[in-house]
């Protein structure tokens, strides 16, 4: 993790007056995207796991196998090979052992933000149904010791939140408080090469290959396009989800196995992670896990198989093979061998591409027979494990830290241009206004001195229309009055100014109306 108290240090001086001075709410916004890694390699872990003998095996005492008293080797009694293993768990290993030493720490890694894959894999018939859920109706009862780890993984994931948010809390190297997380499920199974989502139970299976596509993403990696991811928010209810997508799993009866999957079955538990590390820093993750139950691997022979049995073998045994493919490509990949890893030949390699060599934490637990009559599936198994153990995968952490001083900075740039551009535009507006302002009353000036003019011109030439008027109707009366305060030789100029001041207030009055009237009719 980026050490943020140096990064703070630096910058604090130049924007506490702008914090001080600024109030802006608190924002979650992805300013960075860290990796939190230590860029080393690791093995893929691998464990051997033993069914019991069954009680005719008991009879014939046909146990083919030793195990070493470290419990790390295993030899065949066929061949005297030995093979070596991080663990080997003999068949009196009961679930919790199995939970406490491959479930638990990976569930750790799983919390710190790792993603996390654990494979099942083995002849049909060998427990690995039994070893990633346990008997289905153990789903029922909360006090069953007989849990797979699936169920013992959601148990701890609810029960033991406290513990979970400790391991949370040491995973980071700054100081962390307000743990929050929330955890989604899915439930997948590879059916004759067809995707089928097991908790859409409106999904139609002959179709569903046709909705489901896989694609790659560059930051999350590899997942399903269209696939249900059911928010979980307790052991219950994640404990429904399964037995209902388990209910839906084909299953069928051969002669090795009474339930037989013959498909491969993909539980995946998605995590969502946030906390702070002090000084507003919000740090987010995002963790998968996936569960494979592999469909068993067996030879017709054996299975006494026919018609859509024998087809489901066939690609059963063809998926494996592009998994074993696949293992020793990328083994050779590692070595500089070879540059192509066949990923895209198979669904189940495709989708879970970033399990064997890549971005995961991934366990395989291979389950074999100690009896004589299973020998050569019991030694393919351990080959395969044993290959699968040269895998190395290099895991990290993918974190989004939320900056909020950072953010505040940016914020506070931001808003200053902004003002910085309002100013600008105000000062644009109010300059257009001052020319505006300018040409209207230019613009009023001129109209009143038009309409001044047009005004007395139209009084001038009313009243010269009335004195007319006047005089065509009162000849006599102006004469006489006219010879009173006039000498005869008045000029016409000034007769006609004369009747002008002889109008009466009636006439005046009329007159006016007259104006106000032409000059209403003009506006």
């Amino acid at each position: 993790i980026l050490n943020f108290k140096n990064y703070y240090k630096k910058m604090s001086s130049s924007v506490q007056s702008s914090q001080n001075q600024t109030n802006i709410p608190n924002q979650k916004v992805n300013t960075t995207s860290q990796i939190n890694n230590n860029n080393e390699e690791e093995n893929i872990t691998c464990y051997v796991r033993c069914r019991p003998l069954n009680s005719r095996e008991i009879e014939l005492n046909a146990n083919c196998i030793e195990i070493s008293k470290d419990k790390k080797s295993i030899t065949l009694k066929n061949n005297e090979h030995n093979y070596t293993y991080d663990k080997i768990f003999p068949a009196e290993t009961d679930q919790k052992i199995i939970f406490e030493e491959i479930g638990l720490p990976l569930v750790k890694k799983f919390l710190s933000g790792y993603n996390s894959t654990i494979f099942a894999y083995g002849q049909t018939g060998t427990g690995k149904t039994h070893t990633i859920i346990g008997p289905l109706e153990s789903l029922f009862d909360d006090k069953n010791e007989n849990f797979g780890l699936i169920p013992n993984i959601l148990n701890f994931l609810f029960e033991q939140k406290e513990e979970a948010k400790k391991i949370i809390k040491e995973s980071s190297k700054e100081k962390v408080e307000k743990i929050d997380y929330n955890l989604s499920c899915s439930c997948i199974e590879i059916y004759n090469e067809q995707l089928i989502d097991l908790l859409n139970n409106n999904n139609q299976f002959d179709k569903a290959d046709e909705i489901l596509k896989i694609r790659e993403d560059p930051k999350k990696g590899m997942y399903i396009e269209n696939l249900t991811e059911q928010e979980i928010n307790s052991a219950k209810k994640a404990k429904e989800l399964l037995i209902s997508g388990f209910k839906n799993r084909h299953v069928a009866s051969t002669s090795m196995n009474r339930e037989s999957s013959r498909s491969h079955l993909i539980y995946t538990l998605f995590l969502s992670t946030e906390f702070e590390i002090g000084d507003g820093v919000i740090v987010m993750r995002s963790s998968r896990m996936h569960l494979v139950d592999l469909a068993g691997s067996e030879r017709q022979k054996y299975t006494n198989t026919q018609g859509q049995r024998i087809k489901e073998a066939g690609n059963i045994n063809k998926s494996l093979s592009i998994l074993g493919n696949v293992i020793n490509a990328v083994i050779e990949l590692n070595e500089g061998k070879t540059k192509f890893v066949p990923f895209r030949d198979s669904k189940l390699t495709y989708y879970l591409k970033d399990s064997i060599g890549g971005n995961s934490k991934t366990v395989i637990i291979g389950n074999i027979s100690q009896s004589y009559i299973q020998i050569s599936e019991t030694q393919s198994t351990l080959n395969f494990i044993q290959r699968a153990k040269m895998i190395k995968n290099k895991a990290k952490i993918i974190e989004n830290v939320n900056d909020i001083v950072k953010m505040l900075q940016n914020e506070i740039k931001n808003l200053k241009q902004i003002n910085e551009d309002l100013n600008k535009k105000i000062d644009e507006l109010i300059k257009e206004n001052d020319e505006q302002k300018k040409t209207m009353e230019n613009m009023n000036k001129k109209n009143k001195n038009i309409y001044s003019k047009k005004n007395k011109d139209l009084e001038d030439k009313i009243r010269q229309e009335l004195v007319t008027e006047f005089k065509k109707k009162k000849p006599s009366n102006i004469s006489e009055r006219n010879s009173h305060y006039h000498s005869r030789d008045i000029s016409q100029e000034g007769e006609n100014q004369n009747y002008s001041n002889l109008v009466t207030k009636n006439d005046i009055k009329q007159l006016f109306e007259k104006i106000n009237h032409v000059l209403s009719f003009e506006e």
